[in-house]
Formats: structure tokens, sequence, C-alpha cells
């Protein structure tokens, strides 16, 4: 309820009760019988008690003077107090009520108070005093009944250290005014001169504390039911909704309204506003050169408005211009919004203007932004290109009454073409609808170039303190953003790159809701091969979760682009259920549990050869029998035909103990771990020479035929070393030569027969 509102019902109740007794008095004053009279005429009309506890006093000379003092007035048929009075004094001249005129010289009304009241259906606590004025000339006395009502004219009104509160028991909501002071010029059926209105208000829900001024020059007629207000001047000053040392003022040179049809004029129309929200200093400026509405149509050559920021993290500078405002009834237009703006965060600078007709229809609370087209700017140091432009298009409708909007977005970016289609179903809390499509788009052009991690000093933790592992990401993860809103839609891209990954013929369908994210499905072809997603993450807990599948991958390439690795060849599926959750990404890789699997073929290892090692091997077991380490090499590599595996994952550590690889003259078994949050492996693979003359340098490897040669692979992902662990090989290795010879030497025995020599070999193997 606006505070104005609440200074005219209290003058509606106090004004009425002055002129009633006024109009008692001046036919015959007995303060008990004035008491007596006005206490039931106030019954009579409103059914609310009015009580005088203070004197009712009477002046003759120089004009007949009526005082007031300690007077209340209950609520309509209750003992609640609705408002009450310290004193008022009237000045009434004696001629003018012999023809039934109240005319005052001055009406002054001291420590008025007035509680109002809005109940839970809506109703005022003073809506029967709208409906049923008390009239004076009816309750002035049986006698005089049926005569015409007094006629009441003030020459001036004076309020002075007044106040009211107003509960809204709908919202919750409290006002209090206090220090209320009104002073005006002539009022009665027409009036005119000078007007000052202040008081000062305090509520909760929204938070208001602040000092109002209304001054200016009024000028209105009752019967034609025409109002005017110049040189209009209306301040505030103090704490209002989440602004601080607001200082805010409304200036206008000419406001009238009146007239059968409800005209409005109004010239040279100023809001200015100055204050701070939270760290940052805003000031706002709003201008109306002029405006007309008359017989439902209205008219403004411009209207335009400016917002200015400042703080430390941030500084915007905004402007809006309307041109050619016009409109009939409810219906309104302007020709052309024209809209501009540079905003800068930090080393974030956007910029940029944006034009298109305007249409509102105020009566079902609709407004249409169709064929805007502008152009915005985005420039940040990290950026390749440093600064990014993206020409629109786009159009927007909203429907207030239904909390419903729609629009469209078209705009290119370099050689990106993006269109795209929205609805929002509901505005609190937002529920948005969408449809996306991209044609090409490269994610990494835009994004902050990564600058080599500085070196950095060497330090001791303090006493059972655990230092995060080099290269931890401790960057902070809150998904906390996913809750509060709704949003539904797909998004489909022809191509993308994103971290070097290339995608072909993306599609994903998009959902959030109850503070949860579902992207599922998820489709792409990638590197020769088809990937299926399903992609979740929540804000309770701060969880994700990935389940995915590539079919008929090239693993070399994706390894390549997405890690920078080059360990792996072949093509085949690679499977991933995992789940996790944590503040930072080194948390969530150390809380990453799950499971996945992979079955290539026709690829290789990367980083060494175990032809070349077991060449190494057998010359040192000509040697000395111990075990040999060796770099890895990324010039070398192991082939494979067959190669299958899976792991288990707990707590970023993945384990396997089914490694299975074919190649033409080795089998490969093994067992280990990848520990993913310290990026490093401690793996031990089993490689078995079989029986084959043929592949990869089998011819050297005949004498090895047979046995299984433990290969140990450890240290970091970046920089692994693996040793041949000879020891167990070597009596493996003589034992193979006992038996040889015995063959041997059982073939001379029998004269060359092969039959027990086979029969052996048989055996042995």
């Amino acid at each position: 309820m606006k505070p104005v509102k609440l200074i005219g019902v209290v003058l509606l109740v106090v004004l009425s009760l002055l002129v009633l007794a006024a109009a008692l008095i001046a036919w015959r004053f007995d303060e008990a019988w004035a008491k007596d009279k006005l206490v039931q005429a106030v019954q009579q009309k409103t059914q609310r008690t009015l009580t005088i506890d203070g004197d009712l006093s009477l002046a003759f000379f120089p004009s007949l003077g009526i005082e007031l003092n300690k007077a209340s007035l209950s609520e309509r048929n209750a003992p609640q107090e609705f408002a009450s009075i310290e004193r008022a004094r009237v000045s009434v001249r004696l001629w003018p009520l012999l023809s039934r005129q109240v005319a005052v010289d001055r009406l002054e009304l001291d420590g008025v108070r007035a509680r109002i009241v809005r109940d839970a259906g809506g109703s005022f606590n003073f809506d029967d005093l709208l409906t049923s004025q008390p009239q004076p000339a009816a309750a002035a006395s049986a006698d005089t009944a049926g005569e015409a009502p007094v006629e009441v004219d003030i020459a001036g009104l004076r309020i002075t250290r007044s106040s009211a509160s107003f509960q809204d028991r709908q919202s919750g909501q409290s006002l209090q005014l206090s220090e209320v002071e009104v002073r005006t010029d002539r009022l009665g059926q027409a009036g005119s001169g000078a007007l000052r209105v202040g008081f000062k208000a305090r509520g909760e829900q929204p938070r208001l504390d602040a000092g109002v001024q209304l001054d200016g020059r009024y000028r209105y007629e009752l019967p034609k039911q025409q109002f005017a207000l110049d040189q209009l001047a209306l301040t505030l000053r103090g704490d209002v909704l989440d602004f601080s040392q607001l200082d805010a003022s409304l200036k206008a040179a000419h406001v009238a309204y009146g007239g059968a049809q409800g005209s409005v004029e109004a010239r040279d129309l100023v809001l200015a506003l100055k204050g701070r929200q939270g760290q940052d200093a805003i000031e706002a400026r709003a201008s109306l050169p002029q405006l007309a509405w008359a017989q439902g149509r209205a008219s403004g050559p411009q209207a335009s408005a400016g917002l200015k920021l400042a703080g430390a993290q941030r500084q915007l500078d905004a402007n809006l211009t309307l041109s050619a405002l016009q409109g009939v009834a409810a219906k309104w237009s302007a020709d052309k919004l024209a809209a501009q703006w540079t905003l800068r965060q930090g080393p974030l600078a956007t910029s940029g203007t944006i034009a298109g007709g305007v249409q509102a229809d105020l009566a079902q609370k609709v407004l249409a932004l169709p064929g805007l087209a502008g152009e915005v700017q985005v420039a940040h140091p990290s950026l390749p290109m440093k600064e990014v432009k993206l020409p629109l298009q786009a159009s927007l409708r909203a429907d207030w009454g239904r909390s419903q909007a729609s629009g469209q977005l078209a705009t290119r970016l370099d050689d990106s073409a993006l269109q795209g289609k929205f609805s929002v179903s509901r505005f609190s809390p937002l529920a948005l609808g969408f449809d996306l499509a991209v044609d090409r788009l490269n994610v990494d052009r835009y994004l902050p170039q990564q600058a080599a991690a500085p070196a950095q000093a060497p330090f001791s933790p303090p006493p059972g303190a655990k230092a995060p592992p080099a290269g931890a990401d401790t960057a902070a993860i809150d998904l906390s953003f996913l809750r509060g809103f709704d949003l539904a839609g797909t998004l489909r891209i022809g191509a993308l790159q994103a971290r070097q990954l290339k995608f072909d013929k993306v599609a994903a369908t998009l959902a959030v809701k109850n503070g949860r994210l579902d992207a599922d499905p998820v489709s792409a072809e990638l590197y020769q091969g088809k990937l299926a997603a399903a992609l979740s993450a929540q804000a309770e807990g701060n969880r994700v979760a990935l389940r995915q599948t590539l079919d008929g991958i090239a693993v070399g390439p994706l390894l390549r682009d997405a890690a920078g690795k080059d360990v792996l060849e072949g093509r085949g599926r690679l499977v991933l259920d995992v789940r996790s959750a944590g503040g930072t990404a080194d948390a969530m890789l150390r809380a990453l549990d799950g499971s996945a699997s992979l079955a290539l073929r026709d690829g290789a290892i990367k980083g060494i050869n175990l032809a070349k090692a077991l060449r190494q091997a057998r010359a040192a077991l000509r040697g000395e029998s111990r075990d040999a380490a060796f770099a890895a090499d990324r010039a070398e590599k192991t082939d494979f035909s067959e190669l299958t595996a899976s792991f288990r994952i707990q707590d970023g550590v993945a384990r396997n103990d089914d490694l299975d690889a074919k190649s033409p003259f080795l089998r490969v078994t093994g067992a280990g771990t990848l520990d993913l949050p310290r990026e490093r492996i401690d793996y031990l693979a089993k490689a078995t020479v079989v029986a084959s003359s043929r592949g990869q340098d089998g011819r050297e490897l005949d004498e090895l035929r047979g046995l299984t040669i433990p290969v140990r692979l450890t240290g970091p992902f970046d920089d692994p070393s693996y040793r041949l662990e000879l020891g167990a090989l070597a009596g493996e290795l003589a034992k193979q030569q006992v038996r040889k010879r015995v063959e041997e030497q059982l073939d001379k025995q029998l004269g060359g027969s092969k039959g027990l020599g086979d029969l052996l070999r048989g055996l042995r193997r």
C-alpha cells in the first residue's frame, strides 16, 4: 500500500469528524451535548466507537474556533483502536455558517495515529469508511434532517507529529510511517496552492528504511475530476530492498489527470537515483520529455534510461532509448527500441548494441520484441583472438500474466552458425525449454590458453599435513547452481572440437530438475566409431555419474587428442561406467568408483618392444642372471592382433587382472593398478613366447619359446619404465636347457629315432 494513500485515509477520517463537530457546534454549543452527539453520529453511520477523552472547546472571536483533544476511533464493530489524535484545531468563518458552509481558515492536526490492516481475504479495515462516510448535515440533529449537506472549504491544512502503520496479512508485509508532516493551501471542492508532504517509512519484506518528501504546486476541481501537479519534486533517501544510501528523486514540470476520458499529460519527467548495492555504486536516470494520453490514445516523442554501476569487480554502463511512443487504450508500441551497454568484470569485457520494435499490451500483460538485431563483443586477454564478435537476430514475446515467454535467436561465431528457440513456462522458479542447433563449433578456439605451470619453490608442510600431489587440480567444483530452476531441451552440433577431441553429429537431450542434471541420451560419431552415453550431475552431495560406450573407435588418435599420450593403437570397443563426488576435480578423481573395459584388435602397445626386450633378456641370461631395467621409448612398440582387459575402479585406482593380448609370437597376460590421482602405473605383464618362427623378431627367440617372461611396468604415466624380472626366468631357462640335452642324448642312444624325443617334447609342452 502506498504511503500517500495511508495519509489520505487518515485525513478522510479526521476531516469527517471535524466537519461533523463544526456543524454541531455551530448549531448549538454544549460540550457534553456535542460529545454525545458526535459519538452517536459516528456509531450510527460507521458502527465504530468514537472516544473523546480530552476537552472540546470553542472560541467565537475573531472566528469560530474548535479544539479537540485526545480522541480515538475504534475498528468497525470491534473495540480495537483504528485511529487516534492528540490535538485538532479548526478555525471556521462565522458568516458562511449561516448558509450551511464551513469555511475553515486553518485546520491543524497533531499526533494523528492510524492502524491500517489488510486481512487474508484482501479487504482493508477502512473500506467501510470509503462507502459510508459521515454526513454532517444529516447527523447534526433531527430538526435538520433532509437539509442540504454542509460544504467544506479549508484555507490551509497542517498535520504534525503523526504516524500510521500498515499490516498485510496476505503477504506478511508491514510498514510504519512516522514523523508525518503535511502542509497545504486551500482544500475544498476546488483548490490550488503549495503542497509539502514528508514522513519516514520503515518496513520488512521488502526492507525499507527511508525518508520521503514531496513538494510541488497543486490544482484540482473535484466536480470536473481534474487534478494537476506543477514543479513536482519527490525525494527518497535511505535504504530500500538491497540498496543502501539511496538518494532517489522524481521531478516533473507538469503532471495532470482529469476529464471524463481520464486524460493524462506529463512534461519533463525525470527519475534519478544514486546509491550502493553491496560493494557497487549505482547511478540510474530515466527521462520522458512529453507524454499525452487522451481518449484512449497515448503518444510521446521519446523516452530514455541509463544505468551506471561501478565496483571493484565490475563496471557497467548501459543506455536504453524508445522512439515514437504511441498507444491505444492499454496497447502501447514504440517504433524503435535501442539498447547499448558496456560491461567489465575483471579481465572480461563485453559490449553490444541491439535495436528493434516493441509492442506492449498492458491489459493482457504482454510484451513483444519482434525483429531485434544487433551485435555483441566479448574480449578477454587469454582468448587466442583477444575479442569475439557475435551478430544477433532475435525475437521475444513475454506474457507476465501467465508467467510465460518464448523467443528465437540466431547468431554467427566466426565460422559457426547458431540457431535456437526457447520457451519459458514459468518465471519463478524458472522453467525453460530450448532447442539449439550449431553447424560447427571449435570450443578450443575460445578457451583461455593454459600457461605453463610456474616452478614451485620447495616447502615443508606442517607436521601431520599432507601436501597435494603434483598437478592436482584444487579448483572448486560447486553444482549448487543446478538448484532453483527446471530446464529441458535438445542440443545438436554438426561438428565439434573441445579439449582437442573431435566429434561429428553430436546430439544430446538435457534436463535439469530438483537440482539434478541428466544428459541422456548423448550420441556422436568420433574417431571412426560411435559414442553412446548418459551423464548425470546433482547438487545434493556434489555427485556425478557417467555411462558411455565407444564402439569401433580408433584408440590411438583418441588418446593422442584427449590426453596427449601416444601409448596404444588399435580399433575396438571401450565401455566406462563411473561415479564420483567431491568439491574439486582432484577430490572427484580420488573418489572415482566404477568399472571399465576395452576390447581392441590389430593394434600395438607403444613405448616397449617386447621382442627387443626379450633379445636383451637372452643376452643378459648368458651373463649374469639379474633383472634388466629399461626406460620407455616412444619409438618402440609391441604389435597385437587382439587385446582385452577389464578394470575395477575404487577410490581413483583402477585394478586389472585379466589382460589378454595376442601377437604372432607372444601371448601376454597381466595384472596391476593405475593410480589416476597420482598418475602412476604399477603393472606386471607376463609374456609367453609361442612356438612360431614368424612374426615380430620371432626367429631370434626360438630358444625362449614356451617360456613366460615377467615384465614389470612402473612409474608416472608420462615417463614409465619397465623391468624384465630375469631371476625367475633364469631357472626356467636352465630347466629348459637340461630337458633339451636329455632329449638330444636320448635321440642319440636310440639311434636317431624321433619317436621318443617327439613324445618327450609333446609332454613338455
